[in-house]
């Protein structure tokens, strides 16, 4: 009687050291996940251009389109729509096109801007 009295009492042990270490397992992995390091950037790891001169573009006809593209690109990248190398390609032609606007020089912004647009592949 004893023999049969002692599996029961083993296969509990062992199933109990199984439960044990697979939540040992489980809250080891939580965290390590929970104490990773942050990096000091944005949460979402985007690294946004400079922002625009919205009051001085709003002042010229080019300055709206551009403001809205901007907007646009950076919606795209935050959202993964648009990876981060192709982002850091695209905001300096943007910020390139809102110089010449607020220089003055509408139509060239404009052709600048439509010309980036065409490039990456955004409808003009």
């Amino acid at each position: 009687m004893t023999f049969t009295a002692s599996v029961p009492s083993r296969i509990g042990t062992r199933a109990a050291l199984a439960g044990a270490l697979l939540a040992a397992l489980a809250t080891a992995s939580c965290n390590t996940a929970m104490n990773a390091p942050v990096k000091p950037e944005a949460l979402d790891g985007t690294v946004y251009a400079a922002p625009l001169n919205t009051a001085e573009l709003s002042k010229h006809s080019c300055g709206a389109p551009i403001i809205a593209y901007r907007n646009l690109i950076d919606r795209d990248v935050r959202t993964g729509f648009l990876s981060q190398s192709v982002y850091d390609r695209i905001a300096p032609q943007i910020a390139s096109a809102a110089s010449t606007c607020v220089a003055g020089n509408d139509a060239a912004a404009i052709a600048s801007l439509r010309a980036t647009k065409r490039q990456f592949g955004y409808p003009v």
